[in-house]
């Protein structure tokens, strides 16, 4: 069998209506030398179904289905079947442009390095127009001893987060592994994990790959009561990390502070939007903005609050945020009802009482 120079792991779960398009984007890829590795997490679905019915056109596809064992393990299960020089990764509800993979390989071959990074470009669900594109820097190298100058720019522009628009020497990739309670940003331990191996990088302007935000069902779009907890695991490995490999400077923890404060008002919306008595809602807001990483991270950083460019919540007026976050929802939902059914000089009243113009 054909030893092939990358191998593209994907791993499925649920996600049958999309993967029509993420086959397609493979098959028009204008870099051929891969193989594609897709673990299906027991879908209960037809993912594995599709997966299986693609890979029986393409024998460069390779299907591993397993019973359902959770982000960290899938990925983990993923890796331990790597076997070519290259390593890259798609996400089967995610889509990308037919020089995806071309320009990662000859970026990383080109410059030697051992991680090459592209742009990403963001979009919400059905939605073509992107609500983000990640920054330009040109195609720059990035060498072992400029790590601690260039790692808050990479970690405050996403590069850090997903394990996709990136290039991988399979190598180096061996010993990473993903603990099990890192079921969120389980992709940034392991794009971490593996920069310890990391001599240089090259990250290129392609804006090759492109995702999709899915609010009805992504992981990142959690509005569970314990959503918060989840982020703090994640910073908690931030700090620790850096830390560990000397790297936490002053402005790696302003990022990573800023980081802290927008997962607590991430979290805070959730709550507010989720469907829970008033009264475990303000339990639940008590304990974010009681927690120690919230409040430590806003007094160290409440006086440069404009250069993280985000509405933070000071932990003391949580409680007030929350009772005029309801308030006004509830206008708005008034609002709605009126614009159905009202004359239109009725909704100019209410716009005028309401500031609107």
């Amino acid at each position: 069998m054909k030893q092939h120079k990358l191998t593209v792991v994907m791993t499925a779960y649920n996600i049958a209506p999309q993967l029509p398009r993420f086959f397609e984007c493979m098959r028009k890829q204008t870099f051929s030398d891969y193989c594609l590795l897709v673990v299906d997490d027991g879908s209960a679905d037809d993912s594995l179904a599709v997966c299986r019915e693609h890979a029986a056109k393409d024998d460069r596809i390779k299907v591993v289905a397993s019973e359902h064992l959770g982000i960290p393990a899938i990925k983990n299960l993923a890796l331990s079947y790597l076997d070519t020089p290259l390593t890259a990764f798609a996400d089967g509800d995610d889509y990308f442009e037919p020089d995806y993979l071309k320009h990662l390989v000859e970026a990383l071959e080109r410059n030697n390095a051992d991680l090459a990074i592209s742009r990403v470009v963001y979009h919400h669900e059905n939605d073509p127009k992107p609500f983000l594109t990640q920054a330009a820097y040109g195609e720059t190298v990035v060498t072992e001893p400029e790590f601690l100058e260039k790692f808050p720019m990479l970690l405050r522009d996403r590069r850090f987060n997903y394990v996709y628009a990136k290039a991988y020497r399979t190598e180096l990739l061996k010993d990473v592994h993903i603990d099990d309670e890192m079921i969120q940003g389980e992709d940034t331990v392991m794009v971490l994990r593996y920069m310890k191996n990391v001599k240089s990088i090259v990250l290129i302007d392609d804006e090759d790959y492109h995702y999709v935000k899915y609010t009805s069902r992504s992981v990142t779009s959690y509005k569970g009561m314990d959503s918060y907890k989840r982020m703090i695991i994640l910073n908690k490995f931030l700090y620790t990390y850096f830390r560990e490999q000397g790297w936490l400077t002053e402005e790696m923890l302003f990022v990573i502070d800023g980081r802290m404060l927008i997962s607590g008002n991430w979290a805070v919306e959730n709550i507010i939007k989720a469907t829970a008595p008033k009264k475990e809602k303000i339990a639940c807001l008590n304990d974010i903005f009681n927690n120690e990483y919230y409040k430590r991270a806003y007094e160290r950083q409440k006086d440069n609050l404009d250069k993280l460019t985000f509405r933070y919540i000071p932990p003391q007026d949580g409680i007030e945020y929350y009772n005029k976050r309801i308030s006004e929802e509830k206008h708005e939902k008034m609002h709605a009802a009126l614009r159905e059914k009202a004359p239109s000089f009725i909704i100019k009243s209410y716009d005028k009482l309401r500031g609107n113009n």
